[in-house]
């Protein structure tokens, strides 16, 4: 989902200006997060990192994630296991060192934030490893 960027109409009720410019389907405060496929921010998003903002909360969850575990890495035999038998060879979601169901990176660095596998604290989205 996408954070719609709101602005307060007149009325004291809010609306996104890229959805609604003439702000005619307002909202209340409470029910201001929509999504937003007009947002600047998505935009910005998918041009310069190549994936939504979506993926970048599900990247930045895996980091806090691995954070708060206190930055535990697979070995790096068992990150090139994992690419090699469930990855490379058999998963759809998988193109270009990304996997297409999280957004995030799926590589054989032997960077953590580079590579979700080598986060000992993540797993495949569809459950393969």
């Amino acid at each position: 989902m996408t954070i719609c960027i709101f602005s307060r109409h007149p009325s004291g009720r809010y609306y996104c200006p890229n959805c609604d410019p003439d702000g005619r389907r307002t909202v209340p405060i409470q029910n201001s997060i929509r999504s937003c496929p007009n947002s600047p921010m998505d935009r910005i998003a998918s041009e310069k990192l190549g994936v939504g903002l979506e993926e970048v909360g599900h990247y930045a969850a895996a980091l806090v994630r691995w954070a708060a575990a206190g930055f535990p890495v697979r070995s790096q035999a068992e990150v090139e296991q994992i690419l090699h038998d469930h990855c490379n060879a058999s998963c759809e979601a998988f193109a270009d060192g990304r996997c297409s169901e999280c957004g995030c990176r799926v590589n054989a660095s032997r960077l953590a934030v580079a590579n979700k596998i080598k986060m000992a604290t993540e797993k495949c989205p569809k459950g393969r490893w």
